[in-house]
């Protein structure tokens, strides 16, 4: 999957303005500053659509072939088990965050933190690329929020350990156009 020019230029110029941050909070009434245009969700349409209702709050996000409803996807040429619990490398393995799960990791802290509008609310995406417990070699989070700062849905996507910088990338690129599909409403 490949980013269109005018996405890496946002990307780009959120980096060097000031966009992303360690530590920040969940995000104030007033939008930032700066804030990345939102993934763009192209193609996605055709893809399988999840909707799910928790705690009275109704999302959908919709999913690309070889990945699963729940999120979790192994590269081509992916060792489809591993020893223990650990996710193998070349895969990916998601957690839905909605209600006291999503309220459990605000404020995201650490890796990259960018600020972004999904479905027309403000949100934070996180790329961990050195995750402390040492378990997955990169974490993807995105976290949709309500207009009082309040999380409202998220997911949290680990790669497993030993994956190379390329199916990295690749699996987060597919992150981002999930995340642009996802929708929230109460």
């Amino acid at each position: 999957m490949r980013f269109s020019r005018r996405i890496v230029v946002c990307l780009v110029a959120g980096l060097l303005l000031g966009g992303c941050g360690g530590g920040m909070g969940a995000p104030q009434a007033n939008p930032p500053a700066v804030v990345e245009a939102a993934p763009t969700a192209s193609g996605s349409n055709s893809w399988p659509v999840v909707e799910r209702t928790a705690n009275g709050l109704t999302y959908s996000y919709h999913y690309p072939g070889g990945w699963t409803a729940d999120l979790f996807y192994c590269a081509p040429g992916a060792a489809r088990s591993a020893s223990g619990n650990e996710l193998p490398a070349r895969c990916a393995s998601t957690d839905i965050l909605v209600g006291q799960k999503a309220k459990d990791i605000v404020p995201l802290r650490g890796g990259t933190i960018t600020n972004l509008i999904i479905d027309g609310k403000q949100a934070q995406k996180q790329i961990d690329d050195h995750p402390r417990n040492g378990m997955a070699s990169r974490i993807y989070t995105i976290m949709v929020f309500d207009g009082t700062g309040q999380p409202l849905v998220g997911f949290a996507s680990s790669i497993g350990p030993g994956t190379d910088t390329a199916t990295q990338n690749n699996i987060t690129a597919a992150l981002d156009t999930i995340a642009a599909t996802l929708t929230v409403g109460r």
